[in-house]
């Protein structure tokens, strides 16, 4: 995922690769941008639920939503697969 803050490329970019080595650019669903621009960066931010403000909710409501410490640690399962990947020059699969 990558963010391009100025230019012609401006606004968030998720690129994926595959097993044969090919990559790509992958266009993000409408559906995510909550019908802002794609290039509003700052915009999706302030209304979108997370953080502070999510945990604040939470905390207020009673309950316990959006990412948890499950979440965290496929996250960083990835993460160490990715640095795997690049430091041993091989496709690393994540199993859990």
């Amino acid at each position: 995922f990558t963010i391009v803050y100025d230019g012609a490329n401006k606004g968030p970019h998720l690129w994926v690769s595959r097993e044969g080595g090919e990559s790509g650019e992958v266009s993000i669903p409408e559906s995510y941008l909550s019908g802002l621009p794609a290039d509003d960066l700052w915009g999706h931010l302030k209304i979108a639920d997370v953080g502070v403000r999510q945990f604040v909710r939470n905390v207020a409501e009673g309950t316990s939503e959006g990412p948890n410490f499950y979440d965290g640690l496929l996250a960083q399962l990835v993460i160490d697969a990715a640095f795997e990947s690049n430091r041993e020059g091989v496709l690393v699969t994540i199993t859990n």
